[in-house]
């Protein structure tokens, strides 16, 4: 009979503390109840966003998506233009990384540098997150529907991709150049798409280690490098082997000018190469390298070398290569002197003498028209070698043309393959109203009639050990 009236007792107080508790739980979540929400997860699953590096290995940041070109290209794409503004969004808008629970430890620890066991824990001394959590909160005056809200934070999420794929892609810029051969020297305009082609080689030489294994159209980007060093070490090469044999130029003041520059440019980084060089010869000269410790434990022996040996190696070889700069340089020198001769025409002294034997006819009578007949010959051989280099640079500069388009179309393929709706994905869309049939109001009542609950059965535990104990005495 007792039990059962405790049971009943204890029944009927944890009802009514489960009544009070969410009678309270619902005053409570009035008060404090928020404002509906749309909210989604965000993942970047492409190569490199674990390190924080996007596709062109270029740091990004999550927080991009709150500028105005993102905001104002998502109003626009919910068709909200006129009734929301980007302040207002981003008031309203917050993106925030998910790490894991247990970062801020793995953070913390530390080993100690006399720890020899074989079991290592891998610590982390940098995070990147990868998944994303975006909160849209319907803070608008007026406030918006459902369906203008969760079109709303869609759209957000497509122009910021967009965004990323416009700004983090590999792109070239070699159809944007403002060539204008009218305006350079014959050894200019050979300089201009040697350049350029120099530049795309070594960006296509980039990509054929970064993604050695992508193809298109049959083509990969070690394919790409090597056309380009064709044209590089072949093509151009030979027009400038021409230009340089053949003086061909368009003035030659100009070209005398420029040379000289370039020589005294050349002249100064060497006087300075050969400070840096002596410099350097002082400090190998001067080095002492430390010796290699060994530290016995009660396993093996540790071998433990000073940082100087690797201090030693990089500063030889520091010296090495500027050696051969230096020797760079010189044979740069060397060609422009060359250059400035054939220019400036070769000395007096050395110039062939044109005998009388040579400008008389056969037939013994002196050639006066001679020499003007050979100039004129010589002018028109020049002339026709002009017009064959300006073809041949013409050319020179569609085959790069074709080359730049095949890469471009490479590149824009190889982004579509990184940067798409998998490598940037939606893993969850959810809407969240607060009320009374509402998740959140479950978790209120369950945080606050929880103890309210508890208390009570606690209150009903001690009144029947209180009773146990007055019937043992009476017993007793």
């Amino acid at each position: 009979m007792k039990k059962t009236h405790w049971l009943r007792t204890t029944i009927i107080v944890l009802l009514v503390c489960g009544i009070l508790g969410t009678a309270l739980a619902a005053v409570l979540f009035n008060a404090e109840k928020g404002k509906p929400y749309a909210s989604a997860a965000l993942e970047f699953t492409f190569d490199g966003a674990a390190s924080g590096l996007a596709p062109n290995r270029q740091a990004f940041r999550i927080e991009e998506m709150e500028q105005d070109q993102v905001l104002e290209a998502a109003i626009a794409g919910a068709g909200l233009e006129g009734t929301v503004t980007a302040d207002q969004v981003r008031e309203c808008l917050t993106v925030r990384g998910v790490y894991p629970d247990d970062m801020l430890d793995q953070v913390m620890s530390f080993e100690s540098l006399m720890d020899f066991t074989t079991n290592r824990t891998l610590n982390i001394t940098e995070y990147h997150p990868t998944l994303f959590a975006l909160k849209l909160v319907n803070g608008f005056e007026p406030a918006l529907s459902q369906e203008q809200l969760t079109a709303l934070r869609d759209s957000v999420i497509t122009a910021y991709r967009a965004y990323f794929a416009s700004r983090y892609a590999y792109v070239t810029d070699a159809d944007t150049v403002d060539y204008h051969p009218e305006s350079y020297d014959y050894p200019q305009q050979v300089a201009v798409i040697t350049e350029s082609v120099s530049q795309l080689a070594r960006y296509a030489e980039e990509l054929a280690v970064r993604a050695p294994a992508f193809i298109w159209n049959g083509l990969s980007f070690n394919d790409i490098a090597v056309r380009l060093s064709g044209l590089e070490n072949t093509d151009a090469a030979r027009l400038n082997a021409g230009i340089i044999l053949n003086n061909l130029t368009r003035d030659e003041g100009r070209l005398l000018v420029q040379y000289r520059y370039e020589l005294q440019r050349l002249e100064t980084r060497l006087a300075q190469q050969k400070k840096r060089l002596a410099q350097l010869d002082k400090l190998v000269a001067a080095y002492e390298k430390s010796e290699i410790i060994y530290v016995s434990t009660s396993s093996a022996v540790q071998m433990i070398e000073g940082t100087s040996v690797s201090v030693y190696d990089r500063l030889v070889e520091t010296r090495r290569k500027a050696a051969e700069e230096m020797t760079g340089i010189q044979a740069k020198i060397a060609g422009y002197q060359l250059r400035i001769a054939d220019v400036a025409g070769q000395p007096a002294e050395a110039a062939e003498e044109i005998t009388a034997a040579e400008l008389t006819a056969s037939d013994g009578t002196a050639a006066a028209g001679a020499p003007a007949a050979q100039a004129e010959t010589a002018e028109t051989d020049t002339a026709a070698m002009t017009a064959a280099l300006e073809q041949d640079i013409a050319r020179l500069a569609e085959k790069r043309d074709a080359v730049a388009a095949d890469f471009k179309g490479m590149l824009d393929a190889f982004n579509a393959q990184e940067i798409n709706e998998g490598t940037i994905s939606v893993i969850s869309r959810k809407y969240e109203a607060p009320g009374l049939l509402s998740v959140a109001f479950l978790k209120k009542i369950i945080m606050t009639a929880g103890p309210v609950c508890a208390l009570g059965f606690m209150l009903c535990l001690a009144l029947l050990i209180r009773s146990r104990r007055k019937e043992e005495k009476l017993q007793a």
